[in-house]
């Protein structure tokens, strides 16, 4: 219901309407329902064909059919399950808005004439001078500043907890796309008439996380982030072993992958690629270039494995693109090799991943034969002006990693 990128604001989830993602989740399990009974009468008419094709053909036919059905049948419980997932999210998001609701209506009626911010920070329009004035004196001053305090804590909880459930109820939705059956996600992936290309499609997948996402940093590292890199950084939705695996840093170094991951995604946004075709950052060369110079880093503060095991978590999210989590999850691999020179510079980190990508190493995403589908291509071979920005979430394959 947010941009992933936006924080959320009290005005912005006051605004929701969820009744909107409510009906979505009607027609999709009405959805769910019709793709099942029309699979069920075409099976039917198959398995019924015995007495016209009792031969070794009709007994192929009648298989096939059956698989077709048991795979639809999959696609259709993926719909029900999704349609389950948004109806179920709409209930506790609701839930969570209404305390939202009920804390304002707490600042609102406050006899010390309180108000909000956007952020959820509560502040009172009353100086102290007025709150201290007799009868009650500093003693109306301690009460106004605790129940400031109380309040303030309360909801900036209440609106994190809306942002957070919202993210896991999109991760939900999302995973729900990664039970579909391996037939299904296969067809989808797109024609490859290069092998190379296509065994990196098929090697470099994760498998999708089991768990619930979480908000990271947790309330002490935010503490120290704020203090030691950003007065403004927000908390961030991460796959469960995504955390685990940041969670293995001290406190220094978790400031550290934070610069790190800033000059990637400064170096992503403004390099020759970019300059070129700005669309170059999404899914193209530039986005090459940020993910292998991101790497590369990781790998030289890091170390090689630490690196590998966090990139690789970072992809598990559900519903990934299958060529998009096969670019990021191969061109990190290429990234790290270089990282593994701990003597280069930064300068010489860029000049290397620039050639590496020059030299057809790397890989990016174009448009398919049918138009459409996303699907891989050598960074030598493609023009800047060729790759494409796939969408944000998309059918996956069967994971590997």
């Amino acid at each position: 219901m947010a941009d992933g990128e936006e924080n959320l604001t009290i005005s912005m989830v006051l605004g929701w309407d969820l009744a909107v993602p409510g009906k979505v989740a009607e027609h999709v399990d009405e959805s769910a329902k019709k793709l099942k009974q029309e699979l069920f009468d075409a099976d039917d008419q198959v398995q019924k064909s015995e007495p016209w094709f009792g031969e070794q053909a009709g007994l192929s036919a009648r298989t096939i059919s059956k698989g077709y059905r048991t795979d639809g049948e999959t696609t259709a419980g993926v719909y029900a399950a999704m349609s389950k997932a948004i109806q179920e999210g709409c209930e506790s998001i609701g839930k969570k808005i209404q305390t939202v609701r009920d804390l304002i209506s707490d600042v609102e009626n406050s006899d010390y004439d309180l108000f909000y911010e956007e952020n959820g920070a509560v502040k009172s329009r009353e100086s102290n001078w007025e709150t201290a004035a007799p009868p009650w004196g500093i003693v109306s001053l301690y009460l106004k500043q605790g129940e400031i305090n109380k309040l303030d804590l309360k909801l900036k909880t209440a609106l994190w907890e809306v942002a957070q459930e919202d993210e896991r109820v999109a991760e939900r939705v999302s995973q729900c796309i990664e039970k579909l059956a391996d037939s299904v996600k296969t067809e989808m992936a797109g024609d490859y008439t290069d092998q190379g290309l296509l065994d990196i499609l098929r090697k470099y997948q994760t498998k999708d996380s089991t768990k619930d996402g979480v908000m990271w940093p947790n309330a002490t590292q935010l503490e120290y982030v704020r203090k030691y890199y950003d007065p403004t950084f927000q908390p961030k939705f991460v796959t469960a072993e995504e955390a685990a695996v940041l969670n293995e840093l001290s406190l220094v170094e978790q400031v550290k992958f934070l610069t790190i991951q800033k000059d990637a995604k400064a170096f992503g946004q403004s390099n020759k690629y970019t300059d070129q075709d700005e669309d170059a950052e999404q899914d193209g060369h530039g986005d090459a270039a940020r993910h292998m110079y991101w790497n590369a880093r990781m790998t030289q503060e890091f170390g090689e494995d630490w690196a590998e095991r966090y990139t690789t978590a970072h992809e598990k999210s559900g519903g990934n693109v299958a060529a998009r989590e096969a670019m990021d999850l191969y061109n990190n691999k290429l990234g790290r090799a270089i990282g593994l020179d701990k003597t280069a510079d930064d300068a010489t980190i860029r000049a290397r991943v620039l050639d590496e990508i020059d030299n057809g190493k790397a890989v990016v995403i174009v448009s398919g034969a049918d138009g459409k589908t996303p699907q891989l291509a050598w960074s030598k071979d493609t023009s800047v002006h060729s790759t494409i920005t796939g969408p944000g979430v998309g059918i996956p394959l069967p994971g590997t990693m």
